[in-house]
């Protein structure tokens, strides 16, 4: 009986995948993605992604949410936090490849 548990466990552990968060970690990331959402929704301005490419990327993700293009309630927010993840390194890229071009010239 006791085999049986520690076995139940193990497939508990291993149910997780590499990288994937467990439901606490999820819950985390939804309190911070929603501070950062009442930030946004507190400021007016809109960032441009050439001078502030995380904050473009979030507020680009909030505008996908509020067009309903995307939703927060399905899954474990990963799928939203695989889409800021893209959003932020294009725009970072972007940034990167601009501040080159300036240097060149």
């Amino acid at each position: 009986m006791a085999d049986s548990k520690a076995s139940g466990e193990k497939s508990k552990e291993c149910s997780h995948e590499e990288g994937k968060n467990s439901p606490a970690e999820a819950k985390v990331v939804k309190i911070n993605f929603s501070v950062k959402l009442m930030e946004y929704i507190m400021s007016s301005e809109i960032a441009h992604p050439s001078t502030s490419p995380k904050q473009a990327a979030l507020q680009l993700v909030i505008e996908l949410v509020r067009a309903g293009k995307l939703s927060p309630l399905q899954g474990d927010a990963s799928n939203m936090i695989s889409i800021y993840e893209q959003f932020k390194a294009h725009f970072e890229a972007d940034k990167q490849k601009k501040s080159s071009e300036s240097a060149i010239s």
